[in-house]
């Protein structure tokens, strides 16, 4: 309890300190670099992500994906790199490269492509650098700055959806 309020308020502060920094948003004409951040314990095939990031038909887009588990699987071959629960400190700090390289790029759109507020999720998508940065509903609502009501199992479905908005913040 005492560890989950604590947790709380460093992502709190890294927030309010990361929209301190932040320059202006929203303004991009082209789509160019598109992150997921992805909740590997709750979405088992990380591989229809890449199939739905297609029809969102950004041209010369790149697309970055790391996914979240509790506790890596010796006996899974995972097919996008993962960090897990260890590799984050308490107060914040990264503890491995793949991580912190992810962080430390500057996307046009992060997708939090997870439903459910795990410390560790959250604070990845807090200190990564994004003009937007798109996720559920059931997410605290500070952490994403477009908030498509979808069911977490329809990702075709969400990924329609995130094109319409695209389209028309891209105008």
């Amino acid at each position: 309890m005492i560890l989950d309020g604590v947790r709380k308020k460093i992502i709190n502060k890294l927030r309010n300190g990361a929209r301190d920094n932040d320059t202006v948003r929203f303004e991009f004409n082209e789509i160019k670099k598109v992150a997921i951040l992805v909740d590997l314990d709750n979405f088992k095939n990380p591989n229809l992500l890449f199939t739905a990031f297609k029809t969102l038909a950004l041209k010369n887009a790149s697309l970055e994906v790391i996914g979240y588990v509790k506790k890596k699987e010796v006996e899974i071959e995972y097919v996008i790199p993962v960090y897990q629960k260890k590799e984050v400190g308490l107060i914040g700090k990264l503890k491995s490269e793949p991580l912190s390289g992810f962080v430390n790029k500057k996307y046009d759109v992060l997708i939090n492509y997870f439903s459910e507020e795990v410390y560790e999720l959250v604070l990845v998508s807090t200190l990564t650098k994004a003009s937007i940065k798109v996720g559920f509903p059931t997410i605290d609502k500070n952490c994403n700055d477009l908030i498509l009501n979808c069911d977490f199992d329809k990702t075709t479905q969400f990924f329609e959806m995130l094109k319409n908005y695209l389209k028309v913040i891209k105008k």
